[in-house]
């Protein structure tokens, strides 16, 4: 499932923090569509479509980069079609745990939403907290001339700072 969540980013944009706005925006653009189409539940079935689309990659679908925004309306629409059938005929969706591929997709999102809030952050800022999650705190502490307890006020603010602008990342999906 990797690589077809690799080949997915790559098709928005090679560069990672360029393909998490352009996920964002596709994402966006989905929301309004099912929103001036009537739907009821636009934000889960804007990620039913992402998630389908990610499933056919992953199924192999071999895809251009600039036609994957109308390959995504076009899973649109069928996700609409199937909303409104299962509405009519009052049906359930299937739980979320029941789909393989969705807990996957849901992580690529949040890689993605990761990696747009930590764009938003001073070049400084942003390697501090990677090498603070990512290596020896106390090597951390040293190089930057703090003691452990200095650096943990640090890396709090950085934090503080991150769920100001993206909001806190446990309840993100």
């Amino acid at each position: 499932m990797r690589d077809a969540a690799e080949r997915f980013l790559e098709l928005l944009n090679s560069d990672p923090a360029e393909a998490a706005k352009r996920y964002d925006l596709l994402r966006r653009r989905l929301l309004f569509w099912f929103r001036n189409n009537g739907a009821s539940d636009p934000e889960n079935l804007a990620d039913e479509t992402l998630c389908r689309a990610y499933r056919k990659l992953h199924e192999g679908l071999e895809l251009q980069s600039d036609k994957l925004t109308a390959y995504c309306f076009g899973v649109a629409q069928y996700v609409l079609t199937d909303h409104r059938r299962r509405k009519s005929t009052g049906e359930q969706q299937p739980p979320e745990g029941l789909d393989p591929g969705r807990e996957e997709f849901h992580q690529v999102e949040a890689r993605l939403v990761l990696t747009q809030c930590l764009e938003s952050l001073s070049g400084e800022d942003r390697d501090l907290i990677v090498t603070y999650h990512m290596g020896d705190r106390k090597a951390l502490a040293r190089r930057e001339g703090l003691t452990e307890t200095a650096l943990r006020v640090r890396i709090s603010r950085i934090k503080k700072k991150l769920e100001d602008k993206c909001g806190p990342f446990s309840t993100r999906r």
